[in-house]
């Protein structure tokens, strides 16, 4: 099975379809810099095996230029299933102005990006995948100003088969995320950047959350600007190396161990209004 180059100004329509794919490569591609792009699945259903399902590229060589992005992308209504499939939507070098809706995800890997990513919208999703395999994985490797800008998950259901404890959720190089009203059946870790300098503005608003959500940087002060409001908390929190960050009205609810353990280059941190039934040590 070919792959499916989708050029600009393209609606594409499953209608309800069972689709099954065979092939190595990937599958519906968006390569170089397309725009005004429309999949609506009419809650069809996608199966069988491929590399990246779903793929969208920015020109290559990228530089941060409007022309340079595929953009205006809207994904909707799409089932996939199986861990054959190894990424259900893939995003690298240049890619902004995207919405997914309404949509349930069932494969190894659910959304990989690396680059620049700007203006990402993900809205009533379910995500769903096995232990050792990653919901979501954003980074950037193309350099200092290349991070991503932009990422909101909204009333999304993300959820790993297994421990808590596996790292469902990793992101770094990145300016504004927020996860809001979501439910996260697993860790999430907020690692080193990658090759941008930090990583601002991770924002997690009235979530439930299993696992434990760690902000791990060794770089020094590299983290800026984390909010963790609201939310129900079955881990706990890790803060190392970040600044100004505040941590309110949560609910800690495992009973056993550390909810909020902070490590070095911990700095203006503001922990109140939280109900904790662990301890608390510092």
């Amino acid at each position: 099975m070919l792959n499916f180059s989708i050029n600009n100004f393209r609606k594409i329509y499953f209608n309800g379809a069972n689709i099954n794919v065979d092939t190595d490569n990937d599958v519906f591609c968006a390569l170089n810099a397309r725009a005004n792009i429309v999949i609506d699945g009419g809650m069809c259903l996608i199966s069988g095996r491929c590399k990246s399902l779903f793929k969208f590229t920015g020109h290559t060589p990228f530089t941060a230029v409007m022309s340079n992005y595929s953009q205006q992308i809207v994904l909707k209504n799409i089932q996939t299933s199986g861990d054959n499939i190894d990424c259900t939507i893939e995003f690298l070098t240049g890619v902004r102005d995207v919405i997914v809706s309404n949509c349930i995800f069932s494969n190894k890997h659910i959304v990989k990006a690396n680059g620049k990513m700007v203006e990402m919208m993900f809205s009533d999703c379910v995500m769903f995948t096995s232990s050792e395999n990653k919901a979501i994985d954003i980074s950037s490797d193309l350099g200092t100003s290349y991070n991503s800008e932009g990422w909101q998950f909204v009333n999304c259901t993300i959820d790993i088969t297994g421990a808590d404890s596996f790292v469902g959720i990793s992101i770094s190089d990145i300016y504004v995320c927020q996860f809001t009203n979501c439910y996260i059946g697993c860790s999430m870790l907020f690692p080193n950047p990658t090759t941008t300098s930090h990583t601002d503005y991770i924002s997690l608003n009235n979530n439930t959350i299993t696992g434990k959500i760690s902000f791990t940087s060794t770089y020094g002060t590299t983290y800026r600007n984390a909010s963790i409001i609201g939310n129900d908390i079955v881990g706990n929190v890790e803060i190392t190396s970040v600044d100004t960050v505040k941590i309110s009205d949560n609910k800690f609810i495992n009973g056993t161990g550390t909810a909020i353990q902070l490590g070095n280059n911990a700095t203006r941190v503001n922990i109140t209004d939280n109900f904790i039934g662990v301890s608390y040590s510092r």
